[in-house]
């Protein structure tokens, strides 16, 4: 039953980020580089959290799908660095343009 919890909480996590960054886009469309890096953030946090609070259960009951999550957060720390590259062009870009 700890599992289930855990689960739940981690599906009500996702969807409480993806929600967060759909507003975000919506009121803030000039950083869109910045939502991206700090979805991408709070997935990988909630995502971690998740393997760390579940790992045992998991490795012992579902270890394909945990090495399944394993290549997922590996993209996503891929992901994660290419938006904080993008982000760092881009104010680096307006800093250049300003002067």
């Amino acid at each position: 039953m700890d599992f289930a919890n855990a689960a739940v909480t981690f599906l009500w996590s996702i969807a409480a980020v993806l929600f967060l960054k759909l507003v975000s886009s919506f009121f803030f469309k000039s950083k869109q580089n910045l939502i991206s890096v700090l979805t991408t953030l709070g997935l990988l946090g909630v995502l971690g959290y998740f393997i760390a609070t579940q790992f045992s259960y998991m490795q012992t009951n579902f270890p394909a799908q945990l090495a399944i999550v394993s290549v997922v957060v590996l993209i996503l720390v891929v992901a994660l660095i290419r938006d904080v590259r993008n982000y760092v062009k881009e104010i680096k870009h307006n800093q250049t343009t300003i002067e």
